[in-house]
């Protein structure tokens, strides 16, 4: 049951449970210390304040609901919907939580809020490397310099050869035609990039590369694994009678459709390795005919 006393200091009018006398609180009217009172002494101060205030009738009698957290009281006024139960006083538009349930929740919703955003990092991480049209992110690239070695001992950029990077094991479901893909014919202008067996070396996961007037070329490549590497001479030539390695043409042959027509007369390389970071692959071609 609730006792109810009046503020020592303004005379309002408060209502708190009877198992909290002796708690301390504050008036919500003036905001002055009030110490909750026994049942006793509430009826005794309380007898004599409407004692004084008989007379005065336009005086408005406003009790006050009391909500206790840990060991200091928070005292309110009390709602014009306040009822009676049997355990005490009860206002079904207030509610009462602990401290301790407060702060729980606080970190509940921390540590959820920290779990999303890391998720959101790391579906946003994956989106961009594999995610529809997004452009793949590697750290996987191959860069150097092709050159050959004039009649006359003088080294120069061999441009215009042709770099092709095959990913290993990765094999077309219809081979490739070389159209396109082989260095340009003495005197013709070079094919046009891209073109469709390019975008089918590409389809792969392979590039293709032609040497740029310094000697020089590089790509980025979409994942780090083993490549068959091949670089075909634009300015030397295999000696007459000369036929390419077997093996390599048979290698050659399980991605394009004509693999000899592919390296024709030109001098050439073919190097399977495994690139992962950045890798640096020179080659010279010596002379231009041995």
């Amino acid at each position: 049951m609730n006792v109810r006393f009046a503020c020592e200091q303004c005379g309002q009018r408060l209502s708190v449970d009877e198992s909290k006398a002796g708690k301390k609180g504050k008036c919500p009217k003036c905001e002055g210390p009030i110490v909750v009172p026994t049942r006793a002494e509430a009826e005794e101060q309380l007898s004599q304040t409407e004692a004084e205030e008989a007379d005065d009738s336009s005086e408005e009698d406003i009790f006050a609901a009391f909500t206790v957290y840990d060991d200091e009281a928070e005292i309110i006024y009390e709602s014009d919907f306040e009822t009676e139960t049997a355990e005490g006083t009860f206002d079904p538009n207030r509610l009462a939580v602990s401290r301790s349930v407060i702060y729980a929740q606080g970190v509940l919703l921390g540590v959820v809020a920290l779990i999303a955003f890391s998720l959101g990092v790391f579906i946003g991480g994956v989106g961009k490397r594999v995610g529809g049209d997004e452009e793949k992110i590697t750290d996987h690239s191959i860069a150097g310099v092709v050159t050959y070695v004039t009649r006359a001992g003088e080294t120069k950029p061999d441009n215009d050869s042709v770099v092709i990077l095959l990913p290993e094991g990765m094999l077309p479901d219809d081979k490739i035609a070389v159209a396109g893909v082989r260095p340009a014919e003495p005197g013709a202008d070079p094919p046009e990039s891209p073109n469709p067996s390019e975008n089918g070396i590409v389809g792969l996961g392979g590039v293709v590369r032609r040497i740029n007037s310094k000697g020089e070329f590089s790509a980025e490549l979409p994942d780090s694994r083993a490549y068959h590497v091949l670089i075909v001479s634009q300015h030397t030539y295999r000696p007459d009678g000369k036929s390419p390695d077997q093996s390599h043409i048979a290698l050659l042959g399980d991605y394009f459709e004509n693999a000899s027509d592919l390296i024709g007369p030109n001098k050439y390389h073919l190097q399977t390795i495994k690139i992962k970071g950045r890798k640096t692959f020179d080659f010279d071609f010596g002379t231009s005919r041995q």
